[in-house]
């Protein structure tokens, strides 16, 4: 524990001063919003009844929100003949569906990729260049 200790303490110290950097750096053009959540943050400490600083205030848009208001963008877009749509089968949210869909796969493959790190077997890598392929 007594090691431990010895490594952390100086590690502290480079953490402290990159935040004050960071600080420094933000409080020119961010100032006032510093201040601001500084307050926000102290009174939510202080009184667990004020509103929390850390929950998340915009609203949360899931790909089935977006899936659904594309579909009714289509449907208005049907019912009133302005589809442009390239095929019977494919209108503009399937495209933006799909390609949103294959943006999401690109994403995870690399994310995946890289927690393969430098001793990825045969059956892993065969696996990772299968995926690449379908993609």
């Amino acid at each position: 524990m007594l090691r431990k200790m010895k490594d952390a303490l100086p590690e502290r110290e480079n953490h402290r001063e990159a935040f004050e950097d960071l600080d420094n750096g933000l409080r020119g053009e961010y100032g006032a919003t510093l201040k601001q959540w500084r307050e926000q943050v102290e009174a939510w400490e202080h009184d667990a009844t004020q509103p929390n600083p850390f929950e998340r205030k915009a609203e949360t848009i899931t790909m089935a929100s977006v899936r659904l208001e594309l579909a009714r963008e289509d449907q208005v877009d049907l019912q009133t003949g302005t589809c442009l749509a390239l095929h019977e089968d494919c209108t503009p949210s399937v495209l933006i569906s799909t390609g949103l869909e294959l943006e999401e796969q690109q994403w995870r493959m690399k994310a995946d990729r890289a927690g393969l790190g430098v001793h990825a077997t045969d059956n892993q890598e065969g696996k990772m260049l299968q995926r690449s392929n379908t993609l």
